[in-house]
């Protein structure tokens, strides 16, 4: 399990589900919460809401169950709540995205130059609870599995690189290509 253990709380009643089921809730969930967050950028129109929130773009990470357009509709109600000018509300949706905090990496540089100070102490309180909570239910002990499963996780990914065609980054791009390890891994990098 590679996610933080907040995300773990939330998907731990889904473990009582048969496997399918619990892939259809997930789904339903994901979709839900893209349609809630498109919402108020839709007018009202009930085709534009659909034609959103059920994007072909959408099925890849639907079929495989995929984080993505969850975290996707937390970002897009982040944005819709900066806009609306409620920056607590924009915070906890940013706070609630640390459980892929990797895709969140210049949330704070944004929040940062927009000087959205209220919005960075929501989604540090919100941040700080998604830590204390679910480490209180698991216990510290998760924190360093966690951490040997990443490394595990990333050891995997590299050692076979070559034969993952479905990942999409520069990496895995020039990896897939023949270049060296040191080499993609220094693209990758820079452009991160």
């Amino acid at each position: 399990w590679a996610y933080p253990p907040a995300f773990l709380l939330v998907l731990t009643p889904l473990g009582y589900l048969s496997f399918s089921l619990a892939w259809v809730t997930f789904v339903a969930l994901s979709t839900l919460a893209s349609a809630l967050a498109i919402r108020p950028l839709t007018g009202g129109r009930v085709q534009l809401l659909s034609a959103a929130a059920l994007a072909p773009a959408f099925a890849p990470a639907f079929l495989m169950g995929q984080t993505s357009t969850l975290w996707a509709a937390g970002l897009v109600a982040a944005l819709v709540a900066l806009h609306s000018d409620r920056p607590v509300l924009a915070g906890i949706f940013i706070g609630l995205l640390t459980f892929k905090p990797q895709l969140g990496l210049l949330i704070p540089v944004a929040l940062i130059a927009m000087g959205a100070w209220r919005t960075i102490f929501s989604a540090a309180a919100t941040t700080a609870l998604m830590i204390i909570i679910p480490t209180l239910v698991f216990g510290v002990a998760y924190w360093p599995a966690l951490i040997d499963v990443m490394a595990l996780h990333s050891d995997t990914t590299r050692g076979s690189i070559e034969e993952i065609t479905l990942m999409v980054s520069p990496y895995s791009f020039l990896a897939g290509l023949g270049l060296p390890e040191h080499v993609a891994l220094g693209v990758q990098s820079g452009i991160t």
